[in-house]
């Protein structure tokens, strides 16, 4: 039986110490490059991208005021003369003038011939009251929201927006130049490996960068607003009112997206390890309950806290479990029950030998 390691595949191209790190220097310059470039791209756009970073925020503290509102409004509805609702006694400073021309205006009968008051006659003091003073709050507040500013991160030194905004460009630099950057590390890296490891790379690789994806956008558009929705639910359960900072909202959006990424590799990761015998497809369904708690424990150190994104990632973290015991199933025989020859990796080239172990064969 001829295996890979019985060949030297970098007889021709084997290269000194010195050379490895000239190598490695010419990567790291290219990568470098290409992130300048990416970052000198993100100032054009940084600013939105911050707002979008803010806006999950803001519809939050929105949605948040509008309930408080809305519940207030409900109790108005439900018992009129609250004491929240009593009419409030105002007084009016009217011109004479004013008071005048507006009476006449409206159709009062004998001001035809009346002569007008002065222009500096004094002012008129009317006693007033306004009526239902809560649905008048509701009303202007619906109107604040529509014309004036809305609800948002504060920022608590003169420096500190100017400091989010070049964080966020570098990190938007940085995926922005990812690929080139990625490809500089790969043709580092690759030029150690075999063949049937660099096939290996090129499977897992799209696959592990969509599940990535996957996650930062199902965190993004799922988990961060559950999460604020929850948190902001405390707040008003406890009587505190939020106010929320720019520069530690910013490590809280950027670190839950990232989890979540790093946890939609929980498949690609099973089904490596299977693929190496280091688990059995039998062993990840009999250790379930071992799993699921040791999830919910990576759940719990994450930036987030609330019982109700923290569900919703440990929901999500065994769902992907769930899908790495499928794929091990289906794609990889346990060494077990595989006879002498027999191919256990669906289009590998490995074969079991008479004392159970896998073996690579070049066909």
């Amino acid at each position: 039986m001829k295996r890979y390691e019985d060949d030297d595949f970098f007889a021709d191209t084997r290269m000194s110490f010195g050379d490895h790190l000239e190598e490695l220097r010419g990567c790291l310059l290219r990568g470098l490059y290409g992130f300048l470039v990416g970052l000198f791209v993100s100032f054009l756009f940084g600013h939105h991208v911050v707002a979008f970073i803010a806006q999950p925020v803001e519809d939050a503290l929105v949605r948040y005021y509008n309930q408080r509102a809305e519940e207030f409004l409900a109790q108005l509805e439900a018992d009129p003369n609250m004491a929240q609702n009593a009419p409030v006694p105002m007084v009016l400073r009217i011109q004479p003038k004013a008071l005048f021309e507006a009476a006449r205006n409206a159709g009062f009968p004998g001001l035809e011939h009346v002569q007008p008051p002065a222009e500096d006659a004094a002012e008129i003091e009317l006693p007033v009251q306004m009526r239902d003073p809560g649905k008048f709050a509701y009303a202007m507040q619906q109107l604040y929201y529509k014309l004036g500013p809305r609800p948002t991160l504060k920022t608590l030194s003169a420096t500190e927006a100017f400091i989010v905004w070049f964080m966020v460009c570098a990190i938007t630099g940085l995926v922005l130049s990812s690929p080139w950057v990625f490809y500089q590390i790969w043709t580092f890296v690759a030029a150690g490996l075999y063949p049937h490891e660099k096939k290996y790379v090129h499977i897992y690789l799209p696959f592990s960068l969509s599940l990535f994806l996957g996650g930062v956008l199902i965190s993004e558009f799922l988990i961060i607003p559950k999460a604020l929705d929850a948190l902001l639910y405390v707040n008003r359960w406890i009587g505190m009112e939020p106010d929320f900072r720019l520069n530690e909202w910013l490590s809280f959006a950027i670190l839950v997206p990232l989890l979540a990424g790093i946890c939609f590799q929980t498949p690609l990761v099973m089904l490596f390890l299977a693929k190496v015998g280091v688990f059995e497809p039998p062993q990840y369904v009999a250790g379930w309950k071992y799993a699921a708690f040791g999830m919910l424990v990576i759940a719990a150190l994450g930036p987030t806290i609330d019982p109700v994104s923290l569900m919703m990632l440990w929901g999500s973290m065994i769902l992907l479990y769930s899908l790495g015991v499928v794929l091990s199933k289906w794609m990889i025989k346990p060494y077990s029950e595989v006879s002498e020859g027999e191919e256990i990796w669906m289009g590998d080239e490995a074969t079991v030998s008479q004392n159970g172990q896998s073996e690579q064969r070049s066909r």
